[in-house]
């Protein structure tokens, strides 16, 4: 299982990936008008085997209305870069105000929706490196936990019928406890329930390892799971062994939300790796085991190391609890002996 991180730690002169609303809060006008791409931090890309491209926010300059239609020049620029791009986020909910135009929400049955869908898909499948490239989606959003909408289905539906001509795979993420309402994918079964009635070979599963240890509370007490179900890591075990093979990618980073009483989308911190306890690196060790040996995973290749900066391009503030590059140096060398450990199951 390699390494992926994103472009935001690892280039300088990002001006064809930032939106133009960004670039004029910041009063980068001039330098944004040169649309350059930059080149990657060698050292960086030493470390890790390639990038997650988030168009929501690192590449969300590629796109220039509310329909996600293209801008020419700056996708022509990322293609001539040959940047090794394996896997992409598609755009999601509650984005700022600077990324807006890039909020998808999967229960909207709307043209808009479509339009954002087919061109982030097309995005990915334009500027990818790999064979087969990965894009996640987040499932939907809604008011209270109740049937998945017919709506999030359709649109998943004409996104999967999409990534098969495109050789692209649809991953849906497993998503947080929401602090109001409910994001579809928080309880793994949701995403059981639409892969069952989705059959599609280009369609699986994003585990998010920090979303699962946010939910992993509501879980526990809704499915009577006792003991030491959630400082052991219990739902990230069970959406591993349930979904297996489904899932195809991951995301992998930190959150201490199994020592908080009700934690919510608002408290996963996306922590790197360096200050786990001894008792948290051997409980997480052994997810990172479960992962390479009962998943789709190792078939792709490729997982997130999901370790959001402080700022994007070190210019706007991004992640109040992000880490620096070091960290994120030291987190792929934890997740790497993880990977390499004798007694991994083969």
């Amino acid at each position: 299982m390699e390494l992926l991180t994103d472009p935001s730690f690892v280039t300088a002169c990002p001006w064809a990936l930032v939106p133009d609303s960004l670039a004029d809060m910041l009063n980068c006008q001039k330098i944004r008008g040169l649309n350059l791409v930059g080149s990657l931090n060698r050292r960086a890309m030493k470390i890790f085997s390639g990038l997650d491209l988030n168009l929501t926010v690192t590449g969300a300059g590629i796109f220039k209305d509310e329909y996600n239609h293209f801008r020419p020049e700056r996708l022509e620029k990322f293609i001539g870069r040959k940047w090794p791009i394996y896997a992409f986020h598609g755009g999601h909910e509650n984005l700022r105000r600077q990324f807006r135009h890039m909020e998808t929400r999967l229960e909207d049955d709307s043209a808009i929706t479509r339009s954002k869908l087919f061109n982030q898909i097309w995005a990915a499948r334009l500027l990818s490196a790999a064979p087969e490239p990965v894009i996640v989606f987040h499932p939907g959003f809604l008011k209270q936990k109740a049937k998945i909408p017919s709506a999030v289905m359709r649109n998943i539906g004409y996104a999967v019928s999409l990534a098969e001509d495109l050789g692209v795979t649809i991953a849906l993420e497993n998503m947080p406890r929401a602090s109001k309402g409910y994001y579809i994918g928080s309880d793994f079964r949701d995403l059981k329930t639409i892969l069952r009635d989705i059959k599609s070979a280009h369609l699986g599963v994003c585990f998010d390892w920090g979303h699962a240890n946010n939910y992993a509370g509501d879980y526990a007490r809704e499915n009577n799971r006792g003991g030491d179900y959630i400082n052991a890591f219990g739902y990230q075990h069970e959406m591993i062994s349930e979904l297996n093979k489904d899932i195809v990618y991951a995301h992998l980073h930190f959150n201490l939300n199994h020592r908080l009483a009700d934690p919510s989308d608002k408290d996963d911190e996306h922590l790197s790796l360096v200050g786990l306890t001894p008792a948290e690196s051997e409980a997480y060790k052994k997810t990172i085991r479960d992962l390479v040996s009962f998943t789709a995973i190792e078939k792709f290749g490729y997982a997130l190391l999901e370790v959001f900066p402080k700022k994007v391009f070190d210019l706007y503030p991004f992640w109040p609890t992000g880490s620096n590059r070091k960290k994120q140096y030291e987190s792929v060398k934890i997740l790497r002996r993880m990977t390499e450990d004798p007694n991994t199951s083969k």
